[in-house]
């Protein structure tokens, strides 16, 4: 699922299109609540077609309007979200063991170190 606010990124959108599954008017989504707008939230099929559209940004993390669409999460069978994120915020969490041990097979991930003053802010937000 990307969560589209605002005209951007067609191209991604075109890409997309022959994948989409359902289409939601909502101001709700994981990780999220609108108070007083909406937003499209489009949920897609997921192929090997999708991980090359998914990669395009370089970085999850660079999954923010103005120039793409936001907020990607995955979702099990059942409907529960499996990885979900809130990129504006720097944040995305998989809620999901299957999904996490999946992700090397689909995606090309990157190591990144964090730096201690970054763990620290962390943790300090979660006391």
């Amino acid at each position: 699922m990307l969560v589209w606010r605002y005209s951007c990124a067609l191209d991604i959108r075109r890409a997309l299109r022959p994948l989409q599954l359902k289409h939601y008017r909502r101001s709700r989504w994981p990780g999220t609540v609108l108070y007083k707008d909406t937003a499209d939230l489009i949920t897609y099929r997921f192929d090997k077609h999708a991980v090359g559209v998914l990669e395009r940004p370089g970085s999850l993390f660079h999954w923010l309007h103005s120039k793409y669409p936001e907020d990607l999460a995955f979702f099990r069978a059942d409907k529960t979200c499996a990885f979900g994120s809130v990129i504006h915020e720097g944040d995305a969490y998989i809620l999901d063991a299957d999904f996490a041990r999946a992700l090397p097979k689909h995606f090309k991930l990157v190591e990144e170190t964090v730096s201690e003053s970054d763990w620290k802010e962390f943790y300090d937000h979660l006391a």
